[in-house]
């Protein structure tokens, strides 16, 4: 994670860059009633009003699909990744990966890793970041939820990455559950969370 933090700073310091934010509904807001207030759109409002003069002039895209997988985002890697050119790619699958059990460990570590690659072969610097728990309805059908973030995490210390660690982090939440929508999707304040999180990371870690 050091040389991930370094290569970073190196970019932060350098000037405007181009971030992508891929995934699945999460980072794509799914059930909000604007997408501002999703995640993605409060961590690109940060960057407009509250990171400074130089980070206002980073753009900013999201390639969040609802339903999406790593597998099908490989698929579709061009349109949701390659195109844009992004210097730096954060990456949040995982809750619709978990649906397939702990029979899916391989193929969702095999994708995720080839994820990563393709990222860093464009030459952009990936961020990985966990999903958070599912919701209270969600425990069977999502068990094996704690076991794909496992395999996040230790991707991203075999390949040296940031890691945004939502699902620690919300286990330490006592109010979380209110921030439910369903068992898979949050609302607002759990949108606010999120981007909290993302933003102490990666642009005050």
């Amino acid at each position: 994670m050091d040389a991930s933090r370094a290569a970073l700073d190196q970019l932060l310091s350098a000037g405007p860059i181009t971030w992508l934010l891929t995934g699945d509904s999460i980072t794509e807001g799914w059930g909000l009633g604007r997408p501002e207030l999703g995640y993605a759109g409060r961590f690109e409002a940060h960057l407009r009003t509250g990171a400074g003069p130089v980070r206002a002039q980073d753009v900013v895209h999201n390639t969040g699909v609802a339903g999406a997988t790593v597998g099908e985002a490989l698929w579709d890697f061009t349109a949701r990744v390659e195109r844009h050119r992004a210097d730096v790619v954060t990456i949040l699958f995982g809750m619709n990966d978990a649906g397939w059990g702990i029979a899916g460990i391989d193929r969702f570590q095999e994708g995720l890793e080839k994820f990563v690659e393709r990222v860093v072969g464009l030459g952009g610097l990936p961020i990985l970041q966990t999903p958070y728990p599912a919701g209270h309805g969600g425990e069977g059908t999502h068990a094996a939820l704690p076991a794909y973030v496992d395999v996040i995490r230790a991707l991203a210390a075999d390949k040296n990455l940031l890691l945004v660690d939502h699902f620690a982090h919300w286990q330490d939440l006592p109010d979380r559950f209110d921030w439910y929508a369903d068992p898979w999707h949050v609302d607002e304040r759990g949108h606010e969370e999120l981007a909290r999180t993302l933003i102490t990371t990666v642009l005050e870690g």
